[in-house]
């Protein structure tokens, strides 16, 4: 077994001293989530979860009954952040993608942390203020009416993220159609018809060459 901590794996801990990370670690609780089952379901006990390893999906309940994936969390990535504060989870899911190894902070715990650890708070606040923006960005898909503009502006921004014309999709075809608010059929229909129009190749199930005259 090696001298490696759960808390070194996620950026918000990284740049705290080793005995900090000791002390935070010594309150960490360590569950192993089988695929399928539920990481953390609405009204739960408030904390922290941090991936050590696996892959958990995040799911927002909506109104009218539909799941709306928001993100996928790998090894190093932490959520629970706004429900240490008393934000109220009332409709947010983690489900074990695959058998995944998680460690778990209790609210109160951690905000004693934030006050004994300022470096820890500014990291908080700085990582925060990212997840915001990536939620903003999700949110802004959902608001394009035509549902291939949505895809089509998806992509372009994959471009733009991934720094290239080879992209390829951080989710499988389902999560990618709940993440967009659209259906699986939908999205092949859209990337079937860039291929046929040659404007994209298909390399493999989910990465794809662009023409680089493409225009958003």
């Amino acid at each position: 077994m090696n001298n490696q901590l759960c808390v070194q794996l996620v950026p918000l801990f990284q740049k705290l001293i080793r005995a900090d990370q000791e002390e935070i670690e010594k309150i960490v609780h360590h569950t192993l989530v089988q695929k399928g089952n539920i990481v953390y379901a609405p009204n739960e006990e408030q904390q922290l979860i941090i991936l050590e390893a696996g892959r958990v999906k995040v799911e927002r309940l909506m109104e009218n009954g539909d799941a709306h994936l928001q993100t996928m969390l790998y090894a190093g990535d932490f959520i629970g952040e706004n429900w240490l504060f008393g934000t109220k989870n009332n409709n947010v899911f983690l489900t074990a993608e695959e058998d995944s190894h998680v460690c778990r902070i209790n609210a109160d715990q951690f905000k004693k942390l934030l006050i004994e650890l300022p470096q820890l708070s500014y990291e908080l606040t700085k990582h925060t203020v990212n997840k915001i923006n990536t939620i903003n960005q999700q949110n802004y898909y959902l608001t394009i009416y035509k549902t291939k503009d949505r895809i089509m502006t998806y992509l372009m921004d994959l471009i733009e993220e991934q720094e290239s014309y080879t992209i390829k999709l951080p989710f499988n075809l389902k999560n990618t159609a709940s993440y967009l608010g659209t259906t699986p059929e939908t999205i092949s229909r859209v990337l079937k018809d860039l291929v046929d129009k040659q404007e994209i190749k298909r390399l493999s199930l989910n990465r794809f060459i662009f023409s680089s005259k493409i225009q958003k």
